[in-house]
């Protein structure tokens, strides 16, 4: 009785135990369970956000190509970085007719660039440009040449505010942000690692990104659009194929400063600076007194760049235009110092300093890349010059216009199709030969000491204004592009500028063309002629090797579906159904077994068994005539194993009959099947049930 009453209460326990288990554990049973976003793939449902586009950095780049593709009511944009709050650091100088170019551009797309009541983002306008390139050439060191072309600063708090929504208070449509980045980086056309953190399929992608706690966030979105910077990790370059040059570097130190005037004779002067006028280049070095000090920067020159603001604020940088490898930012500096001690400029508070990273030049990206670059990710700054600003903001707005196209317009969006389209609209394959003349250049300038490249600069200016202004520009919609954008065009710039840059420089560049072409690539002869053709567009093309020759393959499927004598039907890899019949041919070789009508499908020269037509009747069948081919000595053995595995397979037949045969009585023959009309898979049933009847009675 006491052994009855501990059982009971034993099993008492356990069923309460197990009632407190289930109750611990139902919301696991009852709701899903949150998965580690680090697990998430494309697959999932589950995302932390979901959105049309994804914009990575936060640059101006970034926030205009959101800030345009959010015009749209259609599309959800979010952009994501860890700086998002960070204000703009460079100093943007740019031509104030280009500039009126692209805010009159983004005026027509619905966004303005008015911010913190700024105009159009300017808050300085030169109506004169100068340049120095006195000490060489006979040219006096103190000459100036006066370019009478308006240079203007861009305001970079007002242009970040235009372009952000929260801050902007000139109706731009807003783009949803958040502090996030990417963890990704590209290791083959889109394939990513660390795996699983950034995966393409045909309707999207899946992301994860990091926020500045270090929290997982997973993000599913139509396209990405990569705005972070010349070394970007998702954006891959053409191969080494290609033969492309490696980058050059524009690096140059910058101050923002007060200076001390209570001694200066000419308030309307800063140094030798005009204060109405912005200073382009002043290559001169007469500053240096040491000779071994002047050959040094000589072979490595450097420019000042000096923008008055008001009164006696101003900033100055000193610039190395291009160099491989790249020139010191101390270097920059203390020339920076040297020169404004020469020219009795005295610094009495620094404001801002800039240091500025800029590559130049090197290959193009990959093709059919998913991940769409741009700005520095699409290798778009001025390979001759670090123009970057204006090409950039009037790009932007030809990839938003066909990406709007793509996924707005569009019946059916293809992704891989709107990527390329973007692509196609900042890297034609006109535009890329008009980069390409100005890669060369890069390199003619990179090869130049501080006297080649004051002979260069100082023919250079010395051009019609249009023909420079297009080459500086470099981008289609900015103004006098078009004395540049075809080869002809080109040709005309090339053999005007050649005549009005010294003997020595022209002689140099007329040997860096032949050895450039005969020695590196064609590409600056393609950009000059018209016999090289144009280099590969970057616009969609399917990969028809996946496809074949689709009209052959439909043809060869009805007259298969057709066919009185082939019953079995092939189940076709593009079909979601397949016919019982299919099933049970898969049934008969799912073990591997071969066909009957194959000897060792593996080798080369198979012995075959072929079967003659027969008739199967009610009454005993003759034994079917049977023909094989002649068979050497050596093969007798492998015929031997397979008429054994022959009859294991008719054994399966076998039952497989009998099972037939009790859920019908209907018997039919060959003929019949050609002539009786029947509904496809009546004919397909029959024809299998006549074909195990017929392997049987052979035997």
């Amino acid at each position: 009785m006491s052994s009855g009453r501990h059982f009971f209460l034993t099993l008492q326990q356990l069923l309460l135990l197990l009632l407190v288990v289930t109750e611990a554990f139902q919301p696991f049973f009852h709701r899903p369970v949150a998965l580690p976003s680090r697990l998430l793939f494309a697959s999932s449902p589950t995302y932390d956000d979901t959105c049309d586009i994804l914009v990575l950095g936060s640059g101006p780049a970034a926030r205009a190509i959101a800030s345009l593709l959010a015009v749209s009511d259609d599309l959800d944009v979010l952009l994501t970085d860890t700086n998002i709050d960070k204000e703009f650091v460079p100093n943007y100088g740019v031509w104030q007719d280009e500039w009126q170019a692209v805010v009159d551009r983004y005026a027509a797309a619905g966004v303005s660039l008015d911010g913190n009541d700024v105009p159009s983002s300017i808050n300085r306008l030169w109506k004169t440009t100068d340049c120095y390139f006195g000490g060489s050439f006979e040219i006096p060191v103190a000459e100036r040449l006066r370019i009478n072309r308006p240079y203007c600063r861009i305001d970079r708090l007002a242009l970040r505010e235009a372009l952000t929504p929260g801050l902007a208070t000139n109706g731009n449509a807003p783009y949803r942000w958040m502090a996030a980045r990417h963890i990704s980086e590209a290791f083959q056309i889109n394939l990513y690692q660390p795996a699983g953190t950034l995966v393409h399929d045909a309707n999207g992608t899946t992301i994860q990104l990091e926020t500045l706690e270090q929290e997982r966030l997973t993000v599913r979105t139509k396209l990405i659009i990569d705005c972070t910077g010349h070394e970007t990790k998702l954006v891959l370059r053409e191969p080494r194929g290609g033969n492309h040059a490696p980058p050059g570097f524009q690096i140059a130190y910058g101050a923002l400063v007060q200076v001390d005037e209570t001694e200066s004779t000419d308030l309307t002067q800063i140094g030798p600076y005009d204060k109405e006028a912005m200073t382009l280049f002043d290559y001169r070095t007469d500053h240096y007194v040491d000779p071994e000090d002047e050959a040094k920067v000589g072979a490595a020159p450097t420019f000042m760049y000096a923008m008055p603001l008001y009164d006696n604020l101003i900033f100055f940088e000193e610039t190395s235009l291009v160099a491989r490898p790249a020139v010191s930012f101390q270097e920059c500096k203390d020339r920076c110092i040297e020169r404004l001690k020469y020219h009795r400029i005295k610094v009495t508070e620094v404001y801002e300093e800039e240091f500025c990273y800029i590559p130049m030049g090197g290959a193009l990206p990959a093709k059919d890349q998913r991940i769409i670059g741009l700005g520095g990710s699409a290798v778009m700054v001025h390979p001759s010059t670090g123009y970057h600003l204006c090409r950039v903001m009037m790009a932007a707005a030809d990839v938003a216009e066909v990406i709007r196209n793509e996924l707005v317009e569009t019946a059916q969006p293809n992704l891989d199709r709107a990527a390329a389209a973007a692509y196609h609209a900042i890297w034609s394959p006109e535009n890329i030969r008009q980069r390409n003349f100005a890669v060369f250049g890069g390199e003619f300038l990179m090869k130049q000491d501080v006297v080649g490249l004051r002979g260069f600069f100082d023919g250079f200016f010395r051009l019609p204004l249009p023909l420079w202004a297009g080459f500086l520009a470099g981008w289609p919609g900015l103004p006098n592009n078009d004395k540049h954008e075809s080869w002809w065009a080109r040709l005309w710039y090339g053999l005007n500028f050649i005549v009005r840059i010294p003997g020595p420089v022209a002689a140099d560049m007329v040997y860096s063309i032949l050895t450039y072409s005969l020695f590196r690539n064609l590409s600056l002869m393609q950009s000059v002629t018209p016999f090289l053709g144009a280099p590969e567009s970057y616009e969609y093309k399917k990969n028809i090797d996946t496809v074949g020759d689709v009209a052959a393959k439909q043809e060869g499927r009805r007259m298969v579906q057709a066919s009185q004598i082939t019953m079995d039907l092939p189940r076709f890899f593009d079909d979601d159904t397949g016919t019982k019949a299919e099933t049970e041919t898969a049934f008969f070789l799912k073990d591997d077994v071969p066909f009957v009508g194959t000897v060792f499908p593996e080798k080369k020269e198979p012995v075959s068994i072929v079967f003659r037509e027969s008739t199967v009747q009610d009454k005993p069948a003759q034994k079917e005539s049977i023909s094989t081919q002649t068979v050497p000595d050596e093969k007798k053995e492998d015929i031997a194993i397979a008429q054994q595995r022959v009859k294991a397979q008719e054994a399966l037949l076998k039952a497989r009959l009998e099972y037939s045969k009790s859920t019908t009585t209907a018997e039919t023959s060959s003929d019949d099947l050609a002539h009786e009309p029947m509904d496809a898979a009546t004919r397909q049933e029959r024809a299998r049930r006549a074909m195990m009847e017929v392997r049987l009675k052979r035997n």
